[in-house]
């Protein structure tokens, strides 16, 4: 399938990131950001800065991990979508600006540098924002276009997929709000329907973080109309058969509040 198809089909969902609220205004303190001259190659650097956070928060959801947990990410991933020259001044830069946490530590074929998300101010952090530039966008559809080929060989990786792109959220964040109760106060001032949070305890607020970046990136999936765009979703990740015959699926691992 050439890229002009792929474009097309792709068209119902415009390709997105996680991305830092602010991010540009905190890189423009960074002296690698500060040194790019032309503006398509600084928002070519943002995009590939989205890309690790993104795949960082898609990995702590693959592994069910929390947002302060670091997870394992192979320099060989990191060079394929960054580039060799350029992915270790992707994250120093994240790094120097305090957005990301590096461990580097790792152990040659079993395992890697770790990361993990490291900047909240407050609970609107994490956000979702289109890819800025057409090359990075273009190698984000054509590395879609490859995970959806190599998911189309396997029958039941294929069926999940398709019947994924059929999942619909329902727009209403306060559903999983209720499983905090215990942990918030609510000002009984405000209508039922507004849910104003006049007070939190900061791991409470994390959580609530992930949650409402999560349900964001989820209803996506309401735009969807093809396998491919789950494929193009910014949590989508490889589904897994493992040894015993379980599979490990983005639709199975929707956080249990949104579900």
């Amino acid at each position: 399938m050439y890229l002009s198809d792929i474009l097309l089909i792709c068209g119902a969902l415009t390709m997105k990131q996680f991305s830092i609220k602010g991010l540009e205004t905190l890189l423009s303190e960074d002296v690698y950001y500060k040194g790019i001259i032309k503006q398509d190659n600084k928002d070519l650097f943002l995009d590939k800065c989205n890309w690790l956070i993104s795949k960082i928060l898609k990995v702590q959801l693959q592994y069910e991990k929390g947002l302060n947990e670091l997870v394992n990410i192979h320099s060989g991933t990191l060079k394929q979508y960054l580039g060799s020259r350029y992915y270790k001044s992707v994250t120093s830069s994240l790094s120097a600006i305090k957005i990301i946490s590096v461990n580097e530590t790792y152990s040659s074929g079993r395992f890697s540098y770790s990361y993990s998300i490291s900047y909240f101010s407050d609970k609107e952090d994490i956000i979702l924002v289109p890819v800025k530039t057409k090359r990075f966008r273009n190698k984000l559809i054509n590395q879609s276009s490859e995970n959806l080929k190599a998911i189309s060989e396997n029958y039941l990786l294929k069926k999940i997929i398709n019947n994924t792109a059929k999942l619909y959220l329902i727009n209403n964040r306060k559903n999983y709000l209720y499983d905090f109760n215990d942990d918030l106060k609510w000002d009984k001032n405000q209508p039922a329907d507004e849910y104003i949070i006049v007070w939190y305890e900061d791991n409470v607020q994390l959580r609530l973080n992930k949650y409402d970046a999560y349900f964001d990136a989820f209803r996506e999936l309401n735009k969807s109309i093809e396998a491919i765009d789950v494929c193009s979703l910014p949590v989508y990740f490889n589904p897994s058969i493992n040894k015993l015959g379980r599979v490990y699926h983005l639709a199975a691992s929707v956080p249990r509040l949104i579900r």
